[in-house]
């Protein structure tokens, strides 16, 4: 009797034997067999055989090959077997499948491969006779993958982003849509020698795997530290041995340097090593839809792309972005093109959104009003008369342009803002030498960019001697704020307004008490005080009635002592006084 696939059993051999075939594919067999043996293997010393039947081939269905062996969701397979008609359970992979059963013989079915499968795993069916299972059928992505490596460039801030989208240059799939992520990736270089007859091992660190080898030969190589040349002998599958050893491997990986791992000694009689150098690849961070690069990234950089079809089954591919530098920037033009300290100065030009630096004919100066096309900036005191202003652009750009200054007609050499009091400001100035200068006005700010005209001191013309000057900026208070700005402007004769470096001066902020409600009754708060000031509550002739501490918050709850009699108190907290009105 012919078995499933090639093989044959026999059923019963000596002087006569019967055989038969019960439901579900049981075969019996029986007989006098005292010069043979049945299926079973039992000989003639069993004198029981020839009464008693016995089971030579078990009953069910059995599972024997699929066509095609892999296939995707949606895909048509032929199951062949035994036993196999009349299915009432089909599962692929661990998912129901019984729907999509046709053709259903003893001997085949077809199935298509339902949606949900995983990719291993194992296909089981149930019969009338029983049940058979096989891990023998994969579920293969219903995608095909066309992938590119794009290239980015950076924005003029020096940052740029890349999604993950942009690596698909037109993958399909049979089975819905694809989802793209994308997750950095870092290489590293291990390398080494070994000589024959050695191990010689190489490390990737954990999470990396081997991704190529960049040298590679067993024979008389020379160099070190990596850095390694073919000599005169060198075995012709040194690489392809190497690469057989390392590529996609993680960990530690020892290769033999022995010519029986090269197939054979490319050169007899002489001392050999084995000279590796290899790159390893890891990921970094997490997979995500975009990736973020940077002035740092500038080049081919490897990313991992990961595919995912509508049914879960995913693929990663190696991919790559190449990275490159902003649009180059450029300045077209200064306006005005020399100018002296303290002016405003407009420069024109080409993407110019990323600046971040600028000096002025060596001299620091800030930056206002970026855009694209331009920007401003006041040419600092400290500027040389003639040189360039370099602006410092992201991944290392510089631009250079000639600029000029001249001289002020007032050669200032000091200016100070000093607290003169709780009330005032000294502001103190000092020239070196002044041409046509006609005044000085004081300026001052609460919020350093609105100024307003504190006082006017008259220049002294022209002179070549020292001069020193003052102001003193009373009731500083009016400013409401911790931090005062302060500034010069002085004016020459033919109205020419130049304006100094601002100074700050840090004014203790005034609290202001406030009392209510007033009058009361038995009990009032007050605000506006120093925290943990020491408040006194005095009587219409200066008696304390009591005394107690501010909150942190700046406040004292007064409560009046039960049957205060009512009239005039006083809350005094350090040389400050309010008026308390107790009523009826």
């Amino acid at each position: 009797m012919k078995l499933p696939g090639n093989a044959w059993t026999s059923l019963a051999a000596g002087y006569y034997h019967a055989a038969g075939e019960q439901s579900c594919h049981a075969v019996w067999a029986w007989g006098d067999n005292s010069n043979g043996q049945i299926g079973t293997g039992k000989g003639y010393i069993d004198a029981n055989i020839y009464q008693f039947p016995e089971l030579v081939i078990g009953p069910g269905p059995g599972l024997i090959r699929f066509t095609p062996a892999s296939a995707a969701v949606g895909a048509t397979v032929v199951a062949t077997g035994t036993g196999l008609s009349g299915l009432t359970a089909l599962s692929v992979n661990g998912t129901d499948a019984l729907a999509s059963v046709t053709n259903n013989s003893d001997n085949s079915f077809t199935f298509v491969v339902p949606a949900g499968a995983t990719a291993t795993g194992t296909t089981s069916v149930d019969a009338g006779c029983g049940s058979a299972s096989s891990t023998a059928f994969t579920v293969l992505p219903c995608l095909t993958p066309n992938l590119q490596s794009p290239t980015l460039t950076l924005a003029g801030s020096g940052q740029g982003t890349v999604g993950a989208g942009a690596f698909d240059a037109g993958s399909t799939a049979s089975c819905g849509a694809i989802t793209f992520e994308v997750q950095k990736l870092r290489t590293g270089t291990v390398y080494g020698t070994m000589a024959e007859p050695g191990l010689l091992s190489l490390t990737a660190p954990a999470g990396a795997v081997f991704t190529s080898v960049d040298f590679a030969s067993f024979g008389n190589p020379t160099g070190s530290e990596g850095n390694y040349t073919l000599g005169s002998c060198n075995a012709p599958n040194s690489l392809s041995r190497v690469q057989e050893a390392l590529l996609n491997r993680g960990g530690t990986v020892n290769i033999s340097a022995s010519s029986g791992f090269f197939n054979g000694d490319p050169c007899n009689g002489t001392s050999k090593q084995l000279a590796v150098r290899a790159t390893y690849t890891y990921p970094v961070g997490s997979a995500s839809s975009s990736l973020e690069y940077a002035c740092a990234d500038l080049g081919s950089q490897p990313v991992q792309l990961t595919l995912t079809d509508a049914q879960g089954v995913s693929m990663t591919r190696p991919v790559s972005v190449t990275v490159l530098s902003p649009p180059t920037a450029t300045i077209t033009g200064l306006n005005p093109v020399s100018a002296t300290p303290g002016t405003t100065v407009m420069a024109s030009g080409s993407n110019l959104t990323g600046a971040t630096a600028l000096t002025v004919n060596g001299a620091s100066a800030a930056i206002s009003n970026l855009t694209a096309t331009g920007f401003t900036f006041i040419v600092p005191a400290q500027a040389a008369s003639s040189g360039n202003l370099i602006l410092s652009l992201p991944c290392t750009q510089l631009l250079t342009q000639p600029f000029s200054t001249t001289p002020l007609p007032v050669e200032l050499v000091q200016f100070t803002a000093t607290l003169a009091g709780p009330e005032a400001v000294r502001l103190t100035w000092m020239t070196a030498s002044e041409k046509n200068s006609a005044y000085f006005e004081v300026e001052a700010s609460a919020d350093g960019h609105t100024y307003r005209r504190v006082g006017q001191v008259a220049g002294h013309g022209n002179t070549t001697h020292q001069q020193e000057y003052q102001l003193v900026d009373k009731g500083i208070r009016q400013y409401a704020t911790g931090l005062v700005y302060y500034r010069l402007r002085q004016v020459d004769q033919d109205g020419t307004a130049t304006l100094s470096p601002v100074r700050t001066v840090k004014v203790a902020p005034t609290r202001e008490l406030a009392l209510f409600p007033n009058p009361t009754t038995g009990s009032a708060t007050l605000t506006g005080v120093q925290p943990g000031a020491l408040v006194t509550v005095l009587d219409a002739v200066g008696r304390p009635v009591f005394t107690l501490h501010a909150s942190a918050a700046g406040t004292a709850a007064l409560v009046l002592p039960p049957g205060i009699a009512w009239g005039l108190y006083v809350v005094r907290v350090g040389p400050q006084a309010l008026p308390l009105i107790v009523s009826q």
